[in-house]
């Protein structure tokens, strides 16, 4: 007897068995009989059996029986389901990137749908090639009748044991490490598994280091570290976007029963509910996204303390699993409608916003509650929608948080660093990988910071390089972060006065200028007094001239610069605040000699540099 019987799939030799079960099963027969009424018992069944003939493996099951009725389901309820497994693909002489045959993954996902989340992958996977599908957990408290545990058993699940006191989880959950382990190493099987235990309600997916801890816990027996254990299962975040949701109404339904009566409890039939309607409800688009491995970066963590180690993993699948999401209008409608704004009316149309609308009304209309509170339950349901933008925005780091400092869109560059706030700011160096990702960065005071999540954003079009930029960041641990912001920061390298065709100076305000503690860049505050001349805001055009390099008499040399200022014919109506940076060059002099044309006169400033 293996010490994984009480919780693994079928085997081979006993698929035979659990299918005549399942066929003598006197609930399932009655489960068939609302299916095709019209059909005798004895023609339906023996049509199944003839179906089985020549299956033999969990495998064979799958794709033989479950294949067939869940392309039917893709068909029927939804209005296509895609797959984006370009981060899984390997390159190939024969043009598109092929299928890693010899991996097995366990793809670590955001859960939308009791039944069909692992379904639709097993689909996406025989589609494009892949030599198996998932092996799936699935709690047991979902096994209410023994035809359904049959079943999926039959359909490569393995059971999640709910329920339990504190000592019998921890055994539990190390018979479960174990078996992952062993079907990924040695079944060779691919895992699929939820991110969390449950569904989020309000689609706010966020990953438990619970189930990390878990995951880590069958590979470490021989003395491992976490990094290591997580290493050999090749986990993938897989982000998977639903246009529409058919449960949302009974979570939004959920949600004012438990905030009328605090004890509330879900029954064994709601459960069901919530299997049936997701099944054969309206899902609109669906898409499946294969973020980048884990093993690619995992590495970058496995030396912070275990607590640290699993926040900051945690965080970092996040950020993978939230920017790989697939956008709908109803999810920029939904966030607009919340935040009383028109932000992102250029995701949708008027039809758009009439059909979600329509949607939403419908959706509330199917609610079943004494006392339905629909102003309540409207929130909820909008709530569902908008947290799947509000967390791709902020992986993306495209979502303007109130401390955003952009040198060319805002007026004001705050620390962030006040009595109340846990967020930093500071001018950094970001170092760009060929991926165009930010894989660490360097702030003025020379202190290098490793973010939590590589990530990427707009103003970085090439790889390979150095950006320089203006950073908000929450620490993780000492140099550890999350990036809660980056903004493009003005750059000027001095240049020759034969590279201008003019030189212009006309005046700026000065506020501050300082060396950073690195000594590479000077940094300017400047106001630029600016206006709106035929309903367009004037261009300042901003540049340093190098006009000498002074060799002085205690064989120091002393670098000339000097401000140059296009106001462009922008009126002078208010002032705005930007800052610039100077980048000192690689052969530097002793020391800057720096001269701004101001508004009160010529203003000198001097840098030591050595």
């Amino acid at each position: 007897m293996s010490e994984f019987d009480e919780i693994r799939p079928y085997e081979a030799h006993e698929m035979k068995h659990a299918f005549d079960e399942l066929l003598n099963d006197r609930q399932f027969n009655a489960l068939l009989r609302g299916f095709v009424p019209w059909m005798p018992k004895s023609v339906r069944n023996g049509l199944l059996r003839l179906a089985f003939k020549g299956v033999k493996t969990p495998l064979d099951f799958q794709l033989r029986m479950m294949k067939p009725l869940v392309n039917y389901i893709i068909r029927r309820h939804t209005d296509g389901c895609t797959f984006d497994d370009t981060a899984l693909r390997q390159p190939s002489s024969g043009g598109r990137p092929s299928v890693p045959v010899e991996e097995r993954f366990t793809f670590l996902s955001n859960h939308r749908d009791i039944v069909l989340d692992s379904a639709f992958l097993d689909v996406m996977l025989a589609k494009n090639g892949y030599p198996t599908t998932v092996e799936i957990g699935i709690g047991d408290n979902l096994l209410i009748y023994p035809w359904i545990k049959r079943l999926v058993r039959m359909n490569k699940a393995f059971t999640v044991r709910r329920g339990l006191t504190a000592h019998e989880m921890m055994r539990s959950s190390q018979l479960m490490s174990r078996y992952i382990h062993y079907a990924v190493t040695q079944k060779r099987e691919n895992i699929w598994i939820a991110q969390r235990e449950g569904r989020a309600k309000d689609s706010d997916d966020r990953t438990q280091e619970s189930v990390l801890k878990m995951l880590a816990m069958g590979g470490m027996d021989g003395g491992g570290t976490p990094a290591d254990s997580l290493r050999e299962l090749g986990i993938v975040p897989l982000t998977i976007s639903y246009e529409f949701d058919p449960c949302d109404y009974l979570k939004a339904q959920e949600f004012q029963q438990k905030r009328d009566n605090p004890d509330f409890k879900k029954s064994k039939q709601d459960d069901l509910d919530n299997m049936r309607i997701g099944i054969f409800g309206y899902k609109g688009q669906v898409h499946y996204h294969c973020g980048q491995p884990i093993n690619a970066w995992l590495g970058t963590l496995a030396d912070l303390p275990r607590n640290e180690f699993y926040a900051a993993l945690s965080q970092r699948i996040d950020a993978e699993l939230h920017r790989g999401y697939r956008l709908f209008p109803c999810n920029y409608i939904a966030l607009d409608d919340l935040e009383g704004t028109a932000e992102h009316a250029d995701h949708y149309t008027p039809t758009d916003r009439q059909r979600f609308e329509r949607y939403l009304q419908g959706q509330i209309d199917k609610v079943s509650v004494p006392h339905k509170d629909e102003p309540f339950l409207r929130e909820r349901l909008l709530t569902m929608y908008a947290n799947p933008l509000r967390n791709f925005l902020k992986a993306t780091l495209v979502f303007a948080v109130a401390l955003l400092m952009s040198a060319c869109q805002t007026d004001s560059y705050e620390t962030g660093t006040g009595e109340s706030s846990t967020t930093e700011g500071d001018f950094a160096e970001l170092y760009v990988d060929g991926q165009r990702m930010v894989g660490s960065l360097q702030t003025d005071d020379g202190t290098t910071l490793q973010p939590a999540a590589p990530f990427t954003t707009s103003f970085i079009t090439k790889g390979d390089t150095t950006y320089r930029a203006v950073v908000y960041f929450q620490r993780l641990a000492a140099a550890l972060v999350d990036v809660v912001s980056a903004s493009n920061m003005p750059t000027m390298v001095p240049r020759q006065p034969d590279d201008f065709k003019r030189l212009p100076q006309d005046p700026v305000g000065l506020e501050s200028a300082w060396l950073s503690k690195t000594g590479r860049y000077i940094n300017l505050a400047l106001l630029l007094k600016n206006g709106r001349l035929n309903d367009e805001e004037g261009t300042h055009q901003i540049a340093v001239v190098c006009d000498d390099v002074r060799h002085n008499a205690d064989h120091t040399r002393t670098a000339c610069y000097r401000l140059l200022h296009d106001q462009g014919g922008a009126p002078e109506y208010y002032s705005n605040r930007r800052y610039v940076s100077i980048r000192v060059p690689d052969d530097r002099p002793d020391s800057v000699r720096l001269t701004i044309q101001t508004y009160d006169g010529v203003v000198e400033k001097r840098f030591a540099l050595r």
